[in-house]
């Protein structure tokens, strides 16, 4: 690259020179740097730069879609640490004229019914109206999930996955499908790629067995007690692995045009009891479940008398209430303190609580779990909301438990959906620049 190269941007210096001096930048002001020009991204992206820094890294919090009748919200409510509150999403959320319920997230980016939105950044990009289904879903019966797809580390385009489900009530004819193999192989998918600006269609062939016939999805599905409104989804290596009808699990490998079926390992049980079973993928093409936990979380939870109204954990709610910028609820210990995953109280009914120098023990819960949160993307623990409106973390490898904060909520409000937020500081989208 030449040095007039930068005239442009003010600034005729020297590739090494120039690499030295952005290398020296912060963070957040080298993902700045990197929007200036073309020539500055190019440079940076081709010294590798701002990986180290900017890929997603860390947990700055959890993202929650309510069951609130207002349409108050520009933004899900966080649900965060404190010391990630300045960086992980940008102050600037008054521009966002677009639907605030989230259907989804990867590596930092956020899906919306028809954006992809990046929080930290305030990059978005609008989706365009996806074609009709492929004509083997012409029974229009079907319902269709978006699903993202995004690692920075590989690529910095996205795509999102258009993938139908069978529906749990029929209202019109299937026209004599309900024999067919469900999922079919071929796969017809449509699959919108930010690098094309496109909606296209990909098949994908199918290893190992269906889950059934429609007619028996769909029994199974109205035979069900309790019926899924979100599926959630996860990338990971190339892959997408998707929450589907009956609790089974589909893995899409993206780059080989397969996909495969994999079953619940058993019928779940909610009352107060935790499993939680790991995929292996190390024994051949089919993956097997492994249960790494399985833990009853009674005796492990203290009851409403373990706290005072003045004893709280570190993590603090933010609402973003459209008629008021946004509105901060503070809830804490009003300590300097972040919440660490190295920092863990003793397991079992022991369990001790100590902040502002009050302390209590053996106590029992005796409330429900209301909303199991997610998983910590970087840590064997998951986020638990109860009844009396606290979430803890529980490390499930040393079965212990670490109270991060309350959630509070008006009395009428529930927790559809969350997810773990993991923001991404890599600069503006392709098809933006």
């Amino acid at each position: 690259m030449a040095a007039d190269e930068f005239i442009p941007c003010g600034l005729p210096l020297p590739d090494d020179l120039l690499a030295d001096m952005l290398r020296r930048l912060a963070p957040r002001f080298l993902a700045w740097s990197r929007c200036v020009c073309k020539a500055w991204r190019d440079l940076i992206d081709s010294r590798r730069l701002l990986r180290a820094d900017l890929l997603p890294h860390s947990l700055a919090g959890i993202l929650l879609n309510l069951n609130d009748d207002s349409d108050d919200y520009m933004f899900p409510p966080f649900f965060f640490r404190p010391s990630s509150a300045t960086t992980a999403i940008s102050d600037n959320l008054a521009d966002l004229n677009f639907s605030s319920w989230l259907v989804g997230h990867c590596n930092g980016l956020l899906l919306f019914p028809d954006h992809v939105l990046n929080p930290a950044t305030m990059q978005q990009a609008r989706l365009p109206p996806c074609p009709l289904p492929p004509p083997l879903h012409l029974a229009m019966d079907f319902y269709h999930d978006n699903f993202l797809v995004f690692d920075p580390a590989v690529s910095p385009h996205y795509e999102v996955f258009l993938i139908p489900r069978v529906p749990r009530c029929r209202h019109q004819p299937m026209f004599n499908l309900e024999s067919a193999e469900w999922p079919p192989s071929p796969f017809t998918l449509r699959v919108f790629s930010s690098k094309t600006k496109h909606w296209e269609e990909r098949s994908f062939a199918r290893q190992g067995k269906p889950m059934g016939t429609l007619a028996d999805v769909q029994s199974q599905l109205q035979a069900a007690t309790r019926f899924r409104f979100h599926y959630y989804s996860t990338y990971h290596h190339g892959r997408l692995y998707v929450q589907w009808s009956n609790d089974f699990v589909m893995r899409l490998d993206t780059s080989a045009g397969t996909y495969c079926i994999v079953a619940p390992p058993i019928a779940f049980d909610y009352h107060c009891r935790l499993q939680v079973w790991h995929l292996d993928e190390s024994r051949g093409q089919q993956p097997e479940w492994v249960l790494k936990c399985d833990n009853n979380m009674e005796p492990l939870l203290p009851c409403r008398t373990c706290y005072s109204e003045h004893i709280d954990g570190p993590w603090l709610l933010r609402s973003y209430n459209r008629y008021a910028n946004y509105d901060s609820t503070v809830s804490g210990c009003h300590n300097d303190d972040d919440w660490s995953s190295d920092i863990e109280n003793a397991p079992g009914s022991e369990y001790q609580v100590s902040c502002n120098g009050h302390t209590t023990r053996k106590s029992y819960y005796h409330q429900c779990i209301e909303t199991f949160l997610g998983f910590h993307p970087y840590k064997e623990a998951v986020f638990l909301h109860d009844a009396l409106q606290r979430v803890f973390a529980y490390h499930f490898n040393s079965s212990t438990i670490q109270y991060v904060g309350t959630l509070k909520l008006k009395s009428h409000v529930t927790i559809n959906t969350s997810f773990s937020y993991t923001p991404c500081w890599l600069g503006e989208f392709p098809e933006n620049s």
